[in-house]
């Protein structure tokens, strides 16, 4: 039987790849036993989970996409940089997404 894991196509380069971080976190996966598996070709901010015969990717739609990307934008010319103020207000903005974005409508699915 193949072992279940997840195929992350969001790279090593941050500030995307923080993703990979709550991959890991979120399904108690690690790359050490090759349950995560991390793409360096195209990146993007989706992940493919896979057990048995069975998969699904889940991508951020694109409007959500655009939305942080612009948060974190602002927040670097806001605080000028990787400062600790500058993760504060990241951290904020993080904790405000997860109480904001329903999870059932960020993703597309396929």
């Amino acid at each position: 039987m193949r072992k279940p894991y997840i195929a992350s196509h969001i790279g090593n380069k941050p500030p995307l790849s923080c993703m990979n971080d709550g991959l890991r976190v979120s399904s108690s996966a690690g790359p050490g036993r090759g349950a995560v598996r991390i793409s360096e070709n195209n990146s993007r901010p989706a992940a493919t989970f896979v057990y048995k015969d069975q998969k699904i990717t889940l991508k951020i739609k694109d409007e959500i996409v655009a939305k942080i990307k612009s948060d974190i934008q602002s927040a670097l010319k806001q605080y000028g940089g990787l400062n600790p103020d500058y993760f504060a207000h990241i951290r904020k903005l993080s904790i405000k997404y997860w109480h904001d974005f329903d999870r059932r409508k960020i993703f597309d699915k396929n």
